[in-house]
C-alpha cells in the first residue's frame, strides 16, 4: 500500500511513479494506492482521478484503492469511477465491521444493505473488546478498546448518549 505522494509536488508525482515502477519490477502482482499524499494525512479529499490514472497505466496488474471509504455507496462509486480492482477499506472499518457485508450486499443485489441488528452490533463489539483484551490485557485491551466503541456508537440509534457515557468511562 502506498500514498500518492509525500505532497502535491511534480517530484513527489515522479517519485511515487518511480517507486511504483521498481515494485513491479520486483515482481508485486498488485498494489494498493491511497488517493492522499503523506503530508494531507487525513485531511482533504482523496484524489480519486490519480487511481484513474495509476490503473491506465497499469490495465493489466491489479491496482486497489483506497480513502475516503466509510460506506459501500462509497466503495462501489470509487470502483465505478477509477475503474481500479478493487478498494481497501480502512478507517471507514474501524468500528463497523458490517461495511464489508454491506459493499457485498450493494455489489451483488445493487441495492443497500439493511443496517446492522442490535444483535449484531452487540455480538461485533462483544468479540472486537475480547479480543483487545485476550491481546493486551484488561486494563488497556478496555483501554485501547474504548476509541473503538464511540465508532461502533455511531450505529446506535442514540448515539450522542451512548458516546457521552463512552467519554466518562475511565477504564
Amino acid at each position: 500500500k502506498m500514498r500518492r505522494g509525500m505532497d502535491d509536488s511534480a517530484l513527489a508525482e515522479d517519485m511515487f511513479w518511480e517507486i511504483l515502477e521498481n515494485a513491479f519490477a520486483s515482481g508485486i502482482d498488485g498494489v494498493c494506492v491511497h488517493g492522499r499524499t503523506v503530508a494531507q494525512k487525513y485531511v482533504g479529499p482523496s484524489k480519486q482521478p490519480f487511481l484513474t490514472r495509476v490503473k491506465a497505466a497499469h490495465p493489466g496488474r491489479v491496482i486497489m484503492g483506497s480513502g475516503d471509504l466509510f460506506s459501500a455507496e462509497d466503495v462501489v462509486a470509487m470502483l465505478d469511477a477509477t475503474g481500479i480492482d478493487g478498494a481497501w477499506v480502512a478507517r471507514g472499518g474501524i468500528g463497523a465491521p458490517w461495511i464489508f457485508s454491506a459493499i457485498e450486499h450493494l455489489l451483488r443485489t445493487g441495492e443497500r444493505a439493511p443496517p446492522p441488528s442490535f444483535v449484531d452490533q452487540r455480538r461485533a463489539v462483544w468479540l472486537h473488546h475480547r479480543e483487545s483484551v485476550a491481546v493486551h490485557g484488561r486494563d488497556i485491551g478496555s483501554r485501547l478498546f474504548r476509541g473503538a466503541a464511540i465508532k461502533y456508537a455511531e450505529a446506535h440509534p442514540r448515539a450522542d448518549d451512548v458516546k457521552q457515557d463512552l467519554y466518562g468511562c475511565r477504564l
